[in-house]
C-alpha cells in the first residue's frame, strides 16, 4: 500500500509479509502423494473403479480394470455397468448395491464379470462407500480369480477320484478279506474238524495200556484244538461272520467281547440305536473304524477304560469311541502324520460323515464318527 503525506506526496509504501513456505512444501509434499497413489492406482492388478451411486456410471478406473473387463479405461468412463454389458448375473449388481446400502461395505463377494469378449470371469469383488463433493460414490476392487477356481475344481475333481479310489480299494480289500475268512472258516476249519474227529476216533481205538500213544494222541488233539480255535479267530478279524448274519450291532459288541480280555481294559457300551436297517457299505466301515479305535487304544492311550456309544441325535447317527488314557498328543490331532486316523477319515467320507478327534479334559482322548440322515434311510428304523 502507498502512503501519501498531507500534500498528497508519496512518503512510502506498507506492506504485509506472510511465510508461505510450510504451506508450499506441503502442497510439494501432497503432489508427491498424489502421484503416488496415482501411480499405485494404476499399476495394481486388482481393477479399481469408482462409480455413481445414482446412476452407475464410472467416474474413475484403473489398467486392471481393463486387463480384467477388456474395456478401455477411456472408453469407459461415463458409461454404467449396464451399458458395458458387465454383469454376467444382473442380479449380481442388485445384491452389491442393497448390501453397501444396509453396510456400506461388501467384503469378498464372489461374482461373475462378463469381459468385452463375451467369455466369464470368476471374481473377488470388495466395495466401499465414500463421499466425493458430497455425491455418494462407492469404489469396487475386482480380482480375477478365474484361474484359481478352475485350480481348485480340478484338485477337488482330483481328490474325489483319489477318494473313490481309496473307496474302490477298500471295497475289494475287504471282499477279498471276506473270501479269505470263509475259505479259512470253511475249508481250513473243516478239515481240522474232521482231522480232530478221526484222532479222537483213534485215540478211543487204542489199548489202555499204551500210555506212549495215548500221551501222543492227546498231544496231537491238544494241538489240533488249538490250531482249529487259532484259525476260527483268523477268520473272524479278517471278516467277521457276525457282521453279516446279525449285523452292526452285535458285530461290536463281539469286537467290545474280543478286545477287553485281550487288552486288558475294561470295555463298556451304550448302543440305544442297535436295530439299524441293513447296510452293508456302512456296517463294514462303521466296524472297521471302531476296529481301528480300540487298536489306537490298545497301542498307544495306556487307558484302563473305553466307552463305545451308537445314538440317534436328530437327522444324524452319532458313533463315538472315548478312553481314558494319556490323550493324543496335539501335533497327532490333525491326523496328517497318522496312516490309521488317515483312513478312518477316509472311511468317513465314502459315508458322507465326519470324523473328529478331541482331547478329552478329562483326559484320554474322544472318536466322535457322524454319519448323516438320508445315508442311513433312518425312515427304515424302528423309532
Amino acid at each position: 500500500e502507498i502512503v501519501l503525506d498531507r500534500q498528497g506526496e508519496m512518503r512510502g509504501m506498507m506492506g504485509i509479509l506472510h511465510n508461505v513456505t510450510e504451506r508450499r512444501v506441503a502442497e510439494a509434499a501432497l503432489r508427491v502423494s498424489q502421484e503416488r497413489l496415482a501411480k499405485a492406482f494404476q499399476a495394481s492388478p486388482d481393477a479399481i473403479v469408482i462409480s455413481s451411486v445414482k446412476d452407475g456410471r464410472i467416474l474413475e478406473a484403473n489398467n486392471g480394470f481393463f486387463n480384467i473387463s477388456g474395456h478401455r479405461v477411456e472408453d469407459s468412463i461415463g458409461k454404467n455397468a449396464h451399458e458395458l454389458d458387465l454383469w454376467y448375473h444382473p442380479e449380481d449388481r442388485i445384491k452389491l448395491v442393497n448390501a453397501l446400502k444396509e453396510e456400506g461395505f461388501v467384503r469378498g463377494m464372489e461374482c461373475i464379470i462378463r469381459h468385452k469378449r463375451g467369455h466369464p470371469i470368476i471374481c473377488d469383488l470388495s466395495a466401499e462407500l465414500i463421499d466425493l463433493e458430497g455425491e455418494p460414490y462407492f469404489v469396487t476392487v475386482t480380482r480375477d480369480i478365474t484361474t484359481k477356481r478352475k485350480a481348485d475344481a480340478e484338485l477337488e475333481a482330483s481328490r474325489q477320484e483319489l477318494r473313490e479310489l481309496t473307496a474302490r480299494l477298500q471295497a475289494i480289500r475287504e471282499e477279498e478279506r471276506t473270501v479269505m475268512s470263509r475259505e479259512i472258516h470253511d475249508e481250513l476249519g473243516q478239515s481240522l474238524t474232521a482231522l480232530k474227529l478221526d484222532l479222537s476216533w483213534l485215540h478211543g481205538k487204542l489199548p489202555a495200556d499204551n500210555d506212549i500213544l495215548l500221551d501222543r494222541t492227546n498231544s496231537m488233539l491238544a494241538l489240533t484244538s488249538s490250531t482249529l480255535e487259532s484259525v476260527r479267530e483268523l477268520a473272524s478279524r479278517l471278516r467277521p461272520a457276525i457282521l453279516d448274519d446279525l449285523g452292526l450291532a452285535a458285530a461290536i459288541e463281539w469286537q467290545a467281547g474280543e478286545f477287553a480280555p485281550r487288552a486288558g481294559i475294561e470295555c463298556t457300551l451304550d448302543l440305544s440305536i442297535a436295530d439299524l436297517p441293513p447296510d452293508p457299505e456302512r456296517d463294514t466301515e462303521v466296524f472297521r473304524i471302531i476296529q481301528e479305535s480300540l487298536t489306537n487304544v490298545a497301542r498307544h492311550a495306556k487307558a484302563s477304560r473305553v466307552e463305545i456309544g451308537m445314538h440317534r441325535n436328530d437327522d444324524h447317527l452319532i458313533v463315538s469311541i472315548k478312553d481314558d488314557g494319556k490323550g493324543i498328543p496335539v501335533g497327532r490331532l490333525a491326523g496328517t502324520q497318522s496312516l490309521g486316523l488317515l483312513g478312518m477319515r477316509e472311511r468317513a467320507k465314502t459315508l458322507e460323515g465326519t470324523l473328529e478327534v478331541t482331547r478329552r479334559l478329562s483326559g484320554g482322548t474322544l472318536i466322535t464318527l457322524t454319519l448323516p440322515y438320508n445315508r442311513l434311510r433312518m425312515e427304515e428304523v424302528p423309532q
